[in-house]
């Protein structure tokens, strides 16, 4: 590997999907043999990301498959990343059910036959799951961790009918707590959040993802997911670091002044004497929850601070909207920090993802 800042692992990277190697191993009779537009894989992530005059940086969205990713990692100097969707980052938009959990099993089959099987150790596996009928998001998770050594699942901040605190999904909660995996929330598609006409895309991007961390967060702390599975480990990406600042902020005088009644147990179980925010900072310190950030984020100094711990993991986000040589520049803006302890600039480089992730 290249010379770099020392031990890294990307806590969020993208493949770019095979749709027609995943089509290939979809349900019989599901992918007709003249496909229309109905028989698309996934959903169209949103209108905004189209008809947009904007420029990207150079190298931005290079189309790689495996070989391409592998040689991004030793180039940039990356020991292993995890790998996150691209264009089905809309997969919460799907509505059939049945087709959900066909393309649920067909993208986990082909992202592991593609890159966790002929690469191991280098990449970390997360799968999709079929929120759309949660039983069998119960036994897809179940399947990937225990027979193809997946990591975790991503569950999309946005397109469900209901925040994804609710109860509908805590069967799901329940088995990646006995597996003790990941569970972690990525948007990527901004349609239905006030942000529909919006002219600029700019804002859109901006927005959208960290409006997706913030509205799955306070679900999960409010339905108490945190308290009741405690051996999941949550991750936030791609949204920032300081949504969580203004969510503890926000959170504290609602909470305080808009008491909860609770009479079942079910929402978030604050020690008597603590606030909101309090009981926020105790999860951070137990390493329950982890957020990605990227290495030109200058509050993560604050964002500590204010926890009392660092939650904060490195996130490539390769290759959407980056390239290889901002990749090493962000790298070595941690590595070289001057207000980050050492600890913790180990930490956001790889110490974080290995737990989100369980690996080493």
């Amino acid at each position: 590997m290249a010379k770099g800042p020392g031990r890294v692992i990307d806590g969020d990277g993208h493949l770019l999907e095979d749709m027609a190697a995943i089509a290939k191993r979809m349900p019989k009779g599901f992918i007709p043999a003249h496909p229309t537009i109905l028989h698309t894989l996934f959903p169209p992530g949103d209108h905004m990301h189209a008809a947009q005059p904007v420029k990207m940086l150079d190298g931005a969205f290079e189309r790689v498959g495996p070989e391409g990713w592998i040689n991004f990692l030793d180039d940039v100097g990356i020991e292993k990343s995890a790998l996150y969707p691209t264009w089905s980052l809309s997969f919460g938009y799907t509505v059939n059910r049945d087709w959900a959990v066909g393309a649920a099993r067909a993208y986990n089959d082909w992202l592991y036959e593609t890159y966790l099987q002929k690469y191991p150790g280098r990449f970390i596996g997360i799968a999709h799951l079929p929120l759309q009928e949660p039983q069998a998001a119960v036994e897809e998770l179940r399947r990937v961790v225990k027979k193809m050594g997946f990591k975790g699942a991503i569950m999309c901040s946005t397109g469900l009918p209901v925040p994804l605190g609710s109860a509908a999904y805590w069967p799901i909660y329940e088995e990646a707590n006995r597996l003790g995996c990941s569970i972690s929330y990525h948007g990527g598609a901004h349609s239905r959040m006030g942000l529909d006409f919006m002219e600029t895309y700019s804002v859109v991007n901006a927005l959208g993802h960290p409006f997706g961390q913030m509205i799955q967060f306070t679900s999960l702390l409010t339905n108490g997911v945190f308290d009741r599975y405690p051996k999941i480990r949550f991750g936030f990406l791609e949204g920032g670091l300081t949504w969580l600042m203004m969510v503890i902020e926000r959170m504290e005088r609602a909470w305080a002044t808009h008491i909860p009644v609770d009479p079942r147990k079910q929402s978030a179980q604050v020690a008597k004497g603590d606030t909101i925010g309090d009981h926020i900072k105790k999860l951070a310190r137990q390493k329950r929850f982890f957020v990605g950030c990227e290495g030109d984020e200058p509050f993560v100094p604050d964002l500590i601070k204010a926890l009392g711990a660092n939650p904060a993991f490195f996130s490539s986000d390769f290759p959407h909207e980056t390239n290889r040589e901002r990749c090493k520049h962000e790298l070595m803006e941690i590595a070289e920090h001057d207000v980050l302890s050492k600890k913790e600039r180990r930490e956001i480089l790889a110490g974080n993802s290995a737990i989100l992730y369980g690996v080493d």
